[in-house]
This record gives C-alpha cells, structure tokens and sequence, in this order.
C-alpha cells in the first residue's frame, strides 16, 4: 500500500478519478460543495497508506482535529484558530 505523502501510480489514478468527476460535475453545472470536496479527498486517498484514517475525508476544527496543523513543503498552513470561518 504507497504512502498517502508520495508520488506513486496508485495515487496519480486516485488523482485522474476526482479529476474526472470535477469536470463532469462542472458539465452539468453543478457547484462545488463542502460535500464535494470530502468526497474527492475520500476518492484520492483511497487505498493509500495515511497516518490517520480520521484525517481522510475531514476538516481541521472537526471534532477530533481541532489540533491538527498543515505543512506543504516547507511552508506552514494556517493555523486552524487563524482561519476564515466563512468564505472570503
């Protein structure tokens, strides 16, 4: 099972699936939803190896998660206090 963090085979076909169901959704007009955005991260983490499976279709500041920080590289996210509670 490839780790959820590296460039593997499985997780570029994960990637082409949710790729697949953006654009057909955006075909039909369909706005992105809070849903929407679960669901893909379901489908792309599938069958991968993640260091928690409460982190896979979830938000930070869920029950749960409330301590959970991003880093991408070497750049830090938001901190989850820090972030917009409605769009911007």
């Amino acid at each position: 099972m490839p780790d959820w963090d590296v460039d593997s085979p499985l997780l570029r076909k994960n990637l082409t699936q949710v790729l697949g169901e953006i654009v057909r959704a955006a075909q039909r007009r369909e706005h992105p939803t809070l849903g929407s955005a679960r669901r893909w991260q379901t489908l792309f983490m599938k069958n991968l190896k993640v260091p928690d499976s409460r982190f896979v279709g979830a938000f930070r500041g869920e029950p749960g998660l409330e301590n959970v920080q991003v880093r991408v590289g070497g750049h830090n996210g938001v901190v989850d206090s820090e972030k917009p509670t409605k769009p911007v």
